[in-house]
C-alpha cells in the first residue's frame, strides 16, 4: 500500500507497508488517480476478476476515458499464479 503521493518532484520518497505474504490467486492492481477517481472499487474488483490482466487494464483505461479521463490514466495488474 503506497501511502504517500509521488508528486512531480525530481526526488521522491514513498512509504510502503509490508511485506505481505503472497497467496496463490492474489491479484494486485496499481493505478494512478486518473483511473481510481473515475472507477469505483467494486468495478475495479469486478474487472480484475472477469478478465486476464492485460484485457482488464485495457478495459479499465477505456472506461476511465469514457467517463471523462481528466488526468493521466495508468494501470498495472499482477496475478499470482495458482499453485
Amino acid at each position: 500500500v503506497i501511502i504517500r503521493s509521488l508528486g512531480p518532484d525530481e526526488e521522491v520518497e514513498a512509504d510502503v507497508e509490508g511485506p505481505h505474504p503472497l497467496e496463490p490467486g492474489d491479484v494486485f492492481l496499481m493505478c494512478s488517480d486518473g483511473l481510481s477517481n473515475q472507477i469505483g472499487a467494486d468495478e475495479l474488483g469486478a474487472a480484475v476478476t472477469a478478465f486476464p490482466p492485460d484485457e482488464a487494464c485495457k478495459y479499465l483505461v477505456a472506461l476511465a476515458n469514457v467517463r471523462g479521463g481528466p488526468d493521466n490514466i495508468t494501470c498495472l495488474i499482477v496475478k499470482v499464479p495458482p499453485s
